[in-house]
């Protein structure tokens, strides 16, 4: 392995002449240990490991002992390429420990074409003049990875030509960053929807990312018993950089004005209230690396919503006139993963931990509470993997319409209406099995359970509503495309639509 032959060409440079260095009569008494040349662990913690100590006779084999012994302390903390250049016993029976710790004498980045250098280098921990650390070269590759713009990562350290010293390669290979996806829909009764999905994922090389989306439905609406066909158009403008302050941090926000629920599905377009809401505002995010799998984010929203266009009869007056408002919220969030990929896991698992609270005191209308818990399981099983995911969430009572929970529909809850089922409480528990039958092409067999309850309803296990079904997943260039059917309590339901559901 290229790494392995890197490593031990490092020893055997850095290595050479210690057998030399460790000269002296087995008779001599050592009269004091001297360590030099470490700067990232203490020299007590080192003189702890030794058996050399003064007062001791010299021994050349404790002193080889002595070596392996400190080399170990580096490595168990990830410096794997320090080593003893010299271990001396001097004129004064002085014995003098010299280690090279394999300092980071420059970072050279390899391979790019359209990433900005700068871009690169702020995602990597080790800096020139600091010491080469494995963990932090492990966490600087999972960092460029998790960007989504390399199909690569190789963090190569090789000797310098100062002695000692390392130089560290980092080669890349960029994958596609530009996509492009759009679908078109057609009901006999409805006529076209579209739906346009336009990304950047390194914008201008600084791996930012830029994206565009826009939909445009066709309801039904139902007003005055007459039925008409009528246009409703969503957008949204969005952007994220994940450099913020050049270590952990990461920066993003939304715009966005839809007179109708964005989606990237094509079904039957039952009414359902949300296909007339309207929300018009901007969300920012603000998110922190707390660890390589872990990441803690702040968001905060402003929003006008209202549901004025909603036809008579879907939901009561009163609640549809509560629903006009301003929505001003703050959102935490805390995510902890292990996926073994980002488009197509098939081992590992994601969770997801939610608090929102919407004050007048933040400009809003609303005051109210939301949390919520999101875990999902990828087992390898036999050709294909087995997806469990389970999540459950409760609001205040006071939680407006648009922030309420909605279920149903292509991503939670198949085989009924899209968003057939909203309240201040939900549970969804999901369980899919995914195998490749042809290159690029998955079959899937899955099975959904969950309800949403009502502020004014209790919560009873009678209420769930299962669905089951099979479908296929599309692994295109520009991202997996699902073909579901479904069945449900009342009839079966077909899905088109965008994305690998979880």
């Amino acid at each position: 392995m290229r790494n392995g032959w890197f490593y031990l060409t490092v020893v055997i440079i850095l290595a050479t002449g210690i057998c030399g260095g460790a000269r002296a009569q087995e008779s001599q008494t050592i009269s004091a240990v001297e360590i030099t040349g470490n700067t990232v662990i203490p020299e007590a913690a080192i003189r702890m490991e030794i058996l050399s100590a003064p007062g001791k006779p010299y021994d050349s084999q404790t002193v080889l002992e002595d070596i392996a012994r400190i080399e170990r302390l580096y490595a168990s903390r990830g410096y794997t390429l320090a080593r003893i250049r010299d271990a001396e016993m001097l004129p004064d029976r002085r014995l003098r420990f010299v280690i090279v710790e394999g300092t980071v004498e420059t970072i050279n980045v390899i391979g790019n074409r359209r990433t900005r250098v700068s871009a690169i280098r702020d995602m990597i921990e080790i800096r020139p003049g600091s010491v080469f650390n494995e963990n932090s070269a492990r966490r600087s590759r999972e960092r460029l990875g998790d960007l989504g713009i390399f199909e690569q990562v190789v963090l190569e350290p090789l000797p310098a030509e100062t002695s000692g010293k390392v130089v560290l390669n980092a080669k890349v290979r960029e994958g596609k960053t530009l996509f492009l996806t759009g679908a078109v829909g057609y009901g006999s009764d409805v006529g076209l929807a579209g739906y346009m999905d336009a990304a950047d994922a390194n914008f201008l090389g600084n791996a930012q990312t830029v994206r565009l989306q826009w939909q445009r439905g066709i309801n039904v609406n139902r007003r005055d018993l007459e039925n008409r066909l009528e246009g409703r158009s969503a957008y949204q403008l969005s952007f994220d950089d994940p450099r913020l302050l050049r270590k952990r941090a990461s920066l993003g926000f939304d715009l966005y004005h839809k007179e109708t629920q964005f989606t990237p599905v094509f079904s039957s377009l039952d009414l359902s209230p949300r296909q007339f809401q309207f929300r018009e505002g901007v969300t920012v995010r603000l998110g922190m690396a707390l660890s390589s799998q872990s990441h803690a984010s702040l968001h905060l929203r402003r929003d006008r919503v209202h549901f004025d266009d909603l036809p008579a009869g879907i939901l009561p007056a009163l609640e549809r006139a509560n629903a006009r408002g301003t929505v001003a919220s703050l959102a935490l969030q805390g995510v902890h993963q292990t996926l073994d990929s980002r488009f197509n896991p098939r081992k590992g698992y994601h969770g997801e931990l939610r608090a929102e609270f919407g004050d007048r005191a933040f400009g809003g209308t609303f005051p109210y509470a939301k949390y919520a818990a999101d875990l999902r399981t990828f087992i390898p099983l036999g050709a294909g993997a087995l997806v469990l995911r389970g999540i459950v969430g409760a609001a205040s009572s006071g939680t407006p319409l648009s922030e309420q929970y909605w279920i149903g529909g292509y991503d939670l809850l198949r085989g009924y209406d899209f968003d057939e089922f909203h309240g201040t409480r939900m549970m969804l528990a999901s369980a899919e099995y995914r195998w490749s039958v042809f290159p690029g092409i998955q079959a899937a067999v899955f099975a959904d359970g969950g309800y949403a309850w009502l502020a004014r309803s209790a919560v009873r296990v009678s209420d769930l509503r299962f669905g089951g079904g099979v479908g296929l997943r599309f692994l295109t260039p520009l991202g997996p495309i699902r073909l579901d059917v479904a069945m449900g309590r009342r009839r079966a339901h077909t899905y088109l639509s965008l994305g690998q559901g979880y």
